[in-house]
């Protein structure tokens, strides 16, 4: 059915073990379940990644004080780099956008197995395994943060990006192991909150248009998964600020509360919004593509 069409409400497994047969045990039916999520959630960050790396190309150059403003950061970019530059830091950025959503979607939805509808409400339940989910997909994500800012700095500042490997190697030698997790405090300032709104405002979207339209599941999937980008970058925004500061600095600037301090004194509260807008227009076609491909590879998963 097109986006106005009758909306089909896909056949859902019951919960308990062996429903759908009865020959699989709980731990089976488990491990089923997250492979799915595994697949579908890597197969979706190809198109998030490649969908939104332009944007977030040009929101890492201004938040870094590169350029001023989206239109000259992006004019200046292709003009001295070639368009392709836009998506310069895409190899570290597609490695740990996969490890971030392989680890966020199925650390989620293991949680939702785990707490019932029974015991939360629709509305609560989505923040609450939300919030969990971000502290763990910190780990995941830091490293490759901190490769992806400093290889996209890198690139604008006019010097020679080295390879992935040349990069963790160059690190580990002058900051040891710990270099990799550099701004790993500030990595949970963000993403705690950032998840909380992502997955809790993506469901809670999911449900009251299934509730409230007659739009097709694709077209649901598509705007909730949109609206829900938007709104966690709009949420976590200055937290991301001073995390690239911190992950793109040649000496450790401290804890994020004095950068974000430095950054105020700098230019007052714009400027812990500097790149807002790339990254909240990235941010609606980018997770569109995310959900939409996650929702239909499960749905083809069976």
């Amino acid at each position: 059915a097109g986006a106005l069409g009758p909306r089909r409400v896909p056949y859902r497994c019951p919960a308990h073990p062996g429903a759908c047969g009865g020959a699989m045990s709980s731990e089976d039916t488990t491990s089923v379940a997250v492979a799915k999520d595994i697949v579908a959630s890597s197969i979706g960050s190809c198109a998030c990644v490649y969908t939104g790396q332009p944007f977030d190309t040009v929101k890492v150059r201004m938040q870094v004080g590169l350029h001023d403003g989206v239109w000259r950061c992006l004019q200046a970019t292709v003009r001295e780099e070639g368009v392709l530059a836009l998506w310069k830091g895409t190899v570290p950025a597609l490695s740990g956008a996969v490890m971030e959503n392989v680890t966020a979607f199925a650390i989620n939805n293991q949680l939702k197995r785990l707490i019932r509808e029974e015991d939360l409400s629709v509305y609560t339940r989505p923040f609450v395994t939300g919030t969990i989910t971000g502290f763990f997909t910190s780990f995941a994500l830091c490293t490759s943060d901190v490769l992806k800012c400093r290889a996209q700095t890198i690139r604008a500042l006019g010097g020679q990006v080295p390879t992935m490997q040349e990069m963790i190697a160059g690190i580990l030698r002058t900051q040891g192991v710990p270099g990799l997790f550099t701004g790993l405090h500030a990595q949970f300032l963000r993403d705690v909150p950032f998840y909380f709104s992502f997955f809790g405002s993506y469901d809670v979207c999911v449900h009251l248009m299934k509730q409230n339209t007659s739009l097709s599941d694709e077209a649901v999937y598509f705007i909730a998964g949109g609206l829900a980008g938007q709104i966690g970058w709009a949420v976590t925004m200055p937290f991301d600020v001073i995390k690239s500061r911190i992950q793109t600095a040649e000496v450790h600037p401290g804890w994020a509360w004095n950068v974000g301090r430095d950054v105020l004194r700098e230019g007052g509260v714009r400027q812990l919004y500097a790149g807002i807008g790339p990254a909240v227009v990235r941010a609606f076609p980018a997770n569109s593509a995310l959900f939409l491909t996650y929702e239909m590879v499960k749905r083809w998963l069976g």
